[in-house]
């Protein structure tokens, strides 16, 4: 029998900020991964949001269902151009043997919640660690965040 989880389920060792995740099975480890925005919650910043801004997106798995996690670290390789990006709201599905990212990225460490624009990148790995860019998405606004992807019944998917 499975014990229960904890409350709460996660909590990131070194910000103390995990939020938007998405759980995806790794087949290679034989473990559920969770990768998350790790915002910087224990960070002392000026009274602004920077604080939610420059986050990377944070992992941690679990071999027991849910009731103990291991924090792995972050994962690295997403920028495709210099300086500070936000990375948030990871939404993660496998399509055959490849894993396809869809997140969201701002460019910098804004102190405002308006004023800059957001993107949603597509990412590919075959082992969840090593993700490989490979667009960003012609969307009708430079306001979007938090992808959620879902598959339709005829074929496709459903990005909103």
């Amino acid at each position: 029998m499975t014990p229960a989880a904890p409350r709460p389920l996660f909590r990131d060792p070194v910000f103390d900020g995990a939020a938007d995740p998405t759980l995806i099975w790794n087949p290679h480890e034989q473990t559920w991964w969770m990768v998350y925005t790790a915002r910087r919650a224990n960070l002392a910043l000026a009274d602004d949001v920077s604080w939610i801004h420059g986050t990377s997106l944070g992992v941690a798995s679990t071999a027991d269902g849910g009731a103990t996690w291991l924090y792995r670290g972050t994962l690295e390789g997403l920028d495709i151009d210099p300086g500070v990006h936000t990375y948030w709201a990871p939404e993660i599905v496998q399509i055959g043997g490849t894993f396809h990212m869809f997140l969201s990225v701002i460019n910098g460490l804004p102190s405002t919640w308006s004023g800059h624009p957001r993107t949603i990148r597509h990412y590919e790995s075959h082992d969840l660690w090593h993700w490989t860019y490979t667009a960003t998405l012609d969307l009708s606004s430079e306001l979007v965040i938090d992808a959620c992807i879902f598959p339709l019944l005829n074929g496709g998917w459903r990005l909103w």
